[in-house]
């Protein structure tokens, strides 16, 4: 009996002395606690944040949609009214090339009736000149309009 308490002291100071499970898990108890207690004011600070944001997004996003979807219309829109401003810069473009050439046109056209009326003119003048000079030496050789005739 006296070993069987000696071997109960033996133990009970052995656990005393160098089993700290008991100390170590109250630490560990007392810091999680701790860490909690701190780290619960941020996180439920945090989740209401974001719970605001969420409601913030949840009112946005159909609005965002009707958006979206105006703005398709409105691209649709904008992609005609392009295609048709387009379609009106080439007509344009075409009716002033074809009056451009109807303009050139033109000018041939009265630049050569100026050339031929020009050419008549010359041909007028050399024919004066000519029955002129004609004339001069007639009087002179003193040759009659009856050969002319001829």
């Amino acid at each position: 009996m006296a070993g069987e308490k000696v071997m109960k002291n033996i133990t009970g100071v052995y656990g005393r002395l160098f089993d700290h499970r008991s100390v170590i898990g109250g630490e560990c108890k007392y810091f999680l606690r701790e860490f909690e207690g701190k780290r619960k004011d941020r996180e439920v600070e945090r989740l209401t944040e974001t719970q605001q944001k969420l409601h913030q997004i949840e009112d946005v996003i159909p609005k965002s949609i009707d958006q979206a979807v105006l703005l398709e219309d409105l691209k649709e829109k904008l992609k005609t009214a392009r295609q048709s401003c387009h379609n009106i810069l080439v007509k344009e473009e075409e009716d002033t090339h074809q009056k451009r050439r109807e303009k050139i046109k033109e000018e041939a056209r009265k630049d050569w009736e100026n050339f031929q009326q020009e050419m008549i003119e010359e041909e007028e003048k050399i024919k004066k000149e000519f029955e002129t000079e004609a004339q001069k030496l007639r009087e002179k050789y003193g040759i009659t309009e009856t050969k002319k005739e001829h």
